[in-house]
This record gives C-alpha cells, structure tokens and sequence, in this order.
C-alpha cells in the first residue's frame, strides 16, 4: 500500500480575493491562472464529485468535464478543467492532488495553459 496520506494541516485562514466582476462561464472564461486541466479521469466521475474532490485544496468555483461532442451530459472524455478561487489553490492542487486516485483512477492534474 502506499501509506496514509498524513493529516491536512490546518488550512491557516487566507483570506479569499475579492471575487473579479461577474465575467460569463464557459471554458474560455474565468481566470486562467487559477485553473487546472485534470485527465485521466473515469468516465463516471461527474462534475459534483470531482469538485467535492478537489475543494480539499481551495475553493471551488466551477468544474468543466470535456465530453464527446462538447454535449452537456455527453460521454466524458476523461479529462476536466477545474477553477479555483485562487492562484495558490490551483498551485496547491497541482502539487498536492496531481497522481492522487480517485476512484480507481490515478489523476493527472496540471496547470491550464490557454
């Protein structure tokens, strides 16, 4: 086995940025500088609970699960963007989350690159 995970330190209170002026969704929107691009993904993992998962870093605030054809509720292509409320929780996703499992899948997490 590959040993506990050890405990989450407290997450010291930083206080959140103000939240930018309301800007549209979608995969283009939002700040890329506090997103990430998950793949390997199971094709069952929804967006509630990839996002459940991830709000171990940072807050959450919007998951994009990429699905065949671009179809709200398509097949998952196994790959997802995720935004963060911040920088640091993106960062701190990448370091802490990336080849984490979920499910029976190893995750691969990295930084958006527009």
């Amino acid at each position: 086995g590959k040993g506990g995970k050890g405990g989450k330190g407290g997450k010291g209170g930083k206080g959140g940025g103000g939240g930018g002026g309301g800007k549209g969704r979608g995969a283009t929107s939002g700040d890329p500088m506090c997103k990430v691009f998950v793949s390997n993904l199971s094709w069952y993992t929804g967006n509630q609970e990839l996002g459940d998962f991830m709000s171990e870093v940072g807050h959450v605030v919007n998951v994009e699960i990429l699905t065949e054809g671009g179809v709200p509720g398509g097949r998952s292509k196994g790959c997802a963007f995720v935004e963060f409320a911040s920088h640091d929780a993106a960062l701190s996703c990448v370091a802490r989350l990336h080849d984490s499992w979920l499910g029976d899948r190893q995750l691969a997490i990295r930084e958006f690159r527009p």
